[in-house]
């Protein structure tokens, strides 16, 4: 029992800073069960979302550069730079 509730303390004071220290002691006070659920659910949901954003964001990266890249090459194909075909064809 221990080992759950340090994390939780250090939560709560974390949260507590946030928020403001009488609405959370108020809140655990007036509702115990509903808090530990509350910091539970933030505990345990929260930190997956954030690693798919992670992961949307890291492709939203990767999209860009590539829309990028072909701006780019577009550009220079327009301006009458030499083509650049990545060795797929003539120059």
């Amino acid at each position: 029992m221990v080992w759950v509730m340090a994390p939780l303390h250090s939560l709560l004071l974390n949260f507590s800073l946030l928020v403001g220290q009488s609405k959370v002691f108020h809140f655990f006070q007036e509702e115990p069960i509903g808090a530990i659920a509350v910091l539970l659910a933030v505990t345990l949901i929260v930190p997956p979302i954030f690693e798919r954003l992670k992961l949307v964001h890291r492709l939203a990266e990767a999209i860009h550069a590539k829309i990028t890249l072909l701006h780019i090459l577009s550009r220079a194909d327009h301006v009458g730079a030499r083509r650049i075909t990545f060795g797929l064809g003539r120059n």
